[in-house]
Formats: C-alpha cells, sequence, structure tokens
C-alpha cells in the first residue's frame, strides 16, 4: 500500500525511511493477510497510546500474540522500531513465544539465526547499522516468508497459500523472483 501515492497514482514505499512501530506492526499484519479480521476485531486494545488509525490492528496483534508493547499499558506507536523489535514481531509470527520458552526477548536475535531467519551475515551486518529503514523490514519479510513456522517443515508462505491468504501461483511467481534475485 505504501504512505501514499505520487503525481501518478503510484505508491510511494519510502524504503529509505525508518518506520514507527505502529507502522511495522501494520505492515506484519498486512503480510499475513490479517488486515481486514484486524480492522475488524472488537477485542480490548490493551494500548492507551496507538492512534486512531492503528487502534484496532494494535488489539489484534495484541490478542494474536504478535505485540506485547512496552510494557504499563503502552505500545509507543510513534517510536521507530528497532531491528530487535521487528525480529521478534517475526519470530512470533512464525509461531515461537517468550511465554512458552522458545525465546528470551532480549536473546531473539540468537533464536532467528538458529531457526534460519536470518545468516549470521546478515544479522551482524544489521546490528551495525545506525538504521533499521523500511526496506529492511521488506527484507525481513521476505525472509520469515521463506523460513519454516515453529514444529514444521512448512515455510510461511505455503503455510499462507494453505490458509488461501495469498493464491497459489502467485506464491510461486515469488518464490522464483527471490531465487533468480539470489543467484545474481
Amino acid at each position: 500500500m505504501g504512505t501514499g501515492l505520487d503525481a501518478t497514482g503510484a505508491p510511494i514505499f519510502e524504503l529509505e525511511r525508518s518506520p514507527t512501530r505502529m507502522e511495522a506492526l501494520a505492515l506484519v499484519v498486512r503480510m499475513m493477510g490479517l488486515e481486514e479480521s484486524a480492522l475488524a476485531f472488537t477485542g480490548h486494545n490493551p494500548f492507551g497510546d496507538t492512534p486512531d488509525w492503528g487502534s484496532r490492528i494494535a488489539a489484534f496483534a495484541y490478542n494474536e500474540g504478535i505485540t506485547a508493547g512496552i510494557g504499563e499499558g503502552l505500545f509507543a506507536p510513534d517510536r521507530l522500531v528497532t531491528y530487535q523489535e521487528f525480529s521478534v514481531f517475526m519470530l512470533r509470527v512464525l509461531g515461537y513465544s517468550e511465554m512458552n520458552g522458545d525465546f528470551l526477548f532480549e536473546r531473539a536475535l540468537d533464536k532467528t539465526v538458529n531457526i534460519g531467519l536470518y545468516s549470521e551475515n546478515q544479522r551482524s551486518i544489521q546490528e551495525r547499522t545506525d538504521q533499521y529503514l523500511r526496506s529492511d523490514v521488506v527484507l525481513n519479510m521476505v525472509n520469515a516468508l521463506l523460513t519454516s513456522t515453529n514444529d514444521s517443515n512448512t515455510s510461511l508462505l505455503d503455510t499462507l497459500v494453505a490458509d488461501n491468504v495469498i493464491c497459489g501461483q502467485a506464491a510461486e511467481r515469488f518464490a522464483a523472483q527471490i531465487e533468480e534475485l539470489l543467484r545474481v
């Protein structure tokens, strides 16, 4: 969707800008094909600081275990998301949970490497970078789509196809394009 439209009507993605926590969470929910469900969610929003446009998304993501906020009933929606925080979102989407003892928040990046979400080299490069950009978020979501979910040999992408979130042909084209990019 991007952050708006340019003069020709094409989406503006602002890939060289750092995303806020609220933007990052919205991207995660959209990646999962759950935006409509999130916007229709009527459950309680435990965060007292989310903007109107993100209130339902935050409430839904909390209910789904994708986010826990920053504590004391706050989400910090306007604060820039960190590599660590976004990686935790990705781990949770893949079915890993701190509550189940799958990982500790402060050791989440170790877990991402252990499960193949990121390579050690990817992690090392990102940890040395001052900014975490929207382009980094996109790359990390691509990694997540190609990573197996917890306790399965099925990638998140294949799970989304099986759940009718993404059509099989689109998933095949996506996988082929990623494979081609990796060969370059």
